[in-house]
């Protein structure tokens, strides 16, 4: 996948014999359009479910790559064991110092109502930032620790105190990209969508009308094909 001046091979662990190939490969292309791979900035990250045993997988898949625990990937941190740990960290991290530069807005005379917009567009966005690629694989203990941030900044009054729930806020951004998936066909993500789903049966309403595929509480297409699955449309 090649994002600007980024390039991600991804490569699964029944292939993982074709990497150099597919590296030699990704070489190739870039000499071919007049770019040139850093090999100093090149990260092997091995991803896995299960806790990798210290030593596990010594040799390095790639020659001459830096392996690492955890990479970030389009804003995103992902580690080996796809945790959110460290992109909760991090998340937090950088969103707690923004309170500061709201402190300072508001002590030059911004009212609140502007601070509060200007709170929904720097630091809630930030926090829910891709939020539908990583919010399924957060635990109960890093969305509570998000909750947290709210609050303080609603105890603050750079929220309202009205203001949502993070949870609320990230469930509002899934539905968003699930409909924005299901209604438009040219959509990117449309592809990964299972079939449709024909019964001649009468049966209850329900919010799609695809195959269910093996449940899956982390990935986004599956959680959203299985959340309020007999909602009316």
């Amino acid at each position: 996948m090649k994002y600007a001046d980024d390039t991600y091979l991804l490569v699964g662990s029944n292939n993982i014999s074709t990497v150099a190939d597919e590296f030699a490969h990704i070489n190739a292309w870039a000499r071919t359009n007049n770019l040139q791979l850093n090999p100093s900035k090149t990260r092997e990250l091995v991803v896995s479910r299960r806790r990798l045993r210290t030593g596990s997988v010594a040799n390095l898949f790639l020659q001459g790559a830096t392996r690492v625990t955890s990479m970030r990937v389009l804003g995103v941190v992902i580690t080996g064991n796809l945790t959110m740990e460290c992109h909760i960290e991090e998340l937090l991290s950088s969103c707690a110092s923004s309170i500061h530069a709201l402190r300072m807005l508001r002590s030059h005379g911004l009212g609140p109502t502007q601070v509060h917009e200007v709170a929904r567009m720097t630091t809630l966005a930030s926090m829910l930032y891709a939020s539908p690629a990583w919010w399924g694989y957060t635990t109960a203990h890093d969305r509570d620790r998000l909750e947290r941030l709210v609050r303080r900044l609603r105890r603050g009054g750079f929220l309202p105190g009205d203001a949502q729930p993070i949870a609320d806020l990230a469930s509002e951004a899934d539905e968003r990209l699930f409909r924005a998936i299901t209604t438009d066909p040219s959509h990117v993500l449309r592809q990964l969508l299972p079939k449709p789903k024909h019964t001649g049966y009468l049966l209850r309403p329900r919010a799609h009308g695809y195959e269910l595929p093996a449940k899956d509480e982390h990935n986004f297409i599956s959680r959203m094909l299985y959340k309020n699955i007999y909602c009316p449309k």
